[in-house]
């Protein structure tokens, strides 16, 4: 059996909102979502909350999720690299557990509409592959749009790139939601992202990602609009 560990990192500062983290989305602090979601998965075997706050650290106990130690100085800040963050909680909880993960998955909280079922199937396709590590994202978007520009150096707005018609090629964007690596990859190479990954396709509703205050009033639109539809 094959054991995977899930961590929520949920640090004090952020830049453009303050205590992002604990901002209310339709009633909830932001961090519910994400613990909710973890909860709820019947594949991940154990999870925690790694926070530098202790106001964090207190919303999310009382949100029943698993919090085992405050963060320390030397991991906090935004600085560190959230690389850093997994592989201080694998070693705690290893030791802690008496255990070796197979599989560790990063759970942003400023991804509230991801489910338990992404979760689920990302750490599914992560078992069944060769790959080391596997990535959300979002699109596809076409790559030579007629619709990008840029703006010269002289402030015009121009192409931003010659187009070639029939010759459009897709990409996508990371969409912050769902990592998950394989245990040696994380520990030998210090990255949670390789250079090959699965993607796993999520659609923009469900990409939605916090970062300012414009993005909580389009997430509180939606789950307006998603309750209602559930109703």
């Amino acid at each position: 059996m094959k054991k995977v560990l899930a961590i929520i990192p949920a640090r004090e500062g952020s830049k453009r909102i303050k205590k992002k983290n604990l901002l209310l989305l339709a009633g909830k602090p932001l961090i519910y979502y994400t613990i909710m979601a973890a909860k709820q998965s019947k594949y991940i075997d154990d999870w925690l909350v790694s926070s530098d706050s202790n106001e964090i650290i207190k919303v999310s106990k009382l949100l029943d999720a698993p919090v085992y130690f405050k963060r320390p100085k030397s991991l906090s800040g935004d600085r560190i690299r959230n690389s850093e963050v997994m592989i201080h909680a694998v070693k705690f909880m290893e030791k802690k557990n008496n255990c070796k993960y197979d599989f560790i998955f990063l759970l942003q909280p400023t991804s509230p509409f991801r489910k338990k079922n992404d979760i689920d199937k990302a750490i599914k396709l992560l078992a069944n592959s060769e790959l080391d590590s596997i990535a959300s994202v979002r699109g596809p978007y076409l790559k030579k749009d007629p619709n990008l520009k840029k703006i010269d150096k002289k402030g015009n707005l121009v192409d931003y790139k010659k187009v070639i018609k029939d010759n459009f090629e897709p990409f996508y964007i990371y969409n912050a939601s769902i990592y998950g690596i394989k245990r040696k990859s994380l520990l030998r190479n210090k990255k949670f992202v390789t250079k090959k990954q699965i993607p796993f396709l999520m659609d923009e509703t469900h990409s939605v990602d916090i970062n300012d205050e414009h993005d909580i009033l389009i997430a509180n639109a939606l789950m307006q609009r998603l309750k209602k539809n559930e109703k």
